[in-house]
């Protein structure tokens, strides 16, 4: 993707954010106006106060593993989820996707993380390295679930976008002149 496709989504994320348009619509039609933010919305509050607390856990846990490239996964998991609940305040469309995101997911991060350290902890022998393969296998398809959940909640930027885009270019022909010759 070249630097000016970037440039312009990221000038346009911008604008929606910054309350280009005057209603949002999510996809029951319900109407939240950009002048409410998401911290003043409860279900949101909620929503990102479950969020941080899992992602406490995940930071806490990634300190007390051992092994420094698991360790790093481990943080990795906890910087993308951060990206899942800060879009969120920016977006508050995204909501059902974190929900989603919150009530299954991040728990099951944690037990997952919890259950590689318990394996860690074991006495060195065939199985327990099969067992911690596995574990860090299933690290590593949690992080694609979790960028996989950032990405869904960037769809619904990159279509206030397509949006916004249509409506730019049909006022830019409204305003030119008319002329007759």
């Amino acid at each position: 993707m070249g630097l000016e496709v970037l440039a312009g989504i990221a000038a346009g994320i911008v604008l929606v954010v910054g309350g280009g348009l005057f209603f949002l619509r999510d996809r029951r039609g319900s109407k939240v106006t950009p002048d409410v933010t998401v911290m003043e919305i409860p279900e949101h509050m909620k929503l990102v106060a479950d969020g941080k607390k899992h992602l406490r856990k995940i930071v806490e846990l990634s300190t007390q593993i051992k092994d420094g490239s698991v360790a790093v996964l481990v943080t990795e998991l906890g910087l993308v989820g951060q990206k899942i609940y800060d879009n969120l305040v920016l977006d508050p469309r995204d909501v059902t996707v974190v929900r989603n995101f919150v009530d299954y997911h991040a728990p099951q991060c944690v037990k997952l993380i919890e259950e590689y350290m318990r394996v860690a902890n074991l006495q060195p022998s065939d199985t327990r390295d099969r067992a911690l393969a596995a574990s860090l296998k299933t690290l590593h398809e949690t992080k694609d679930t979790f960028e996989a959940f950032y990405t869904k909640c960037l769809e619904n930027d990159v279509e206030g976008l397509a949006v916004l885009s249509e409506t730019m270019r049909r006022i830019g022909q409204m305003e030119r002149p008319v002329v007759s010759g």
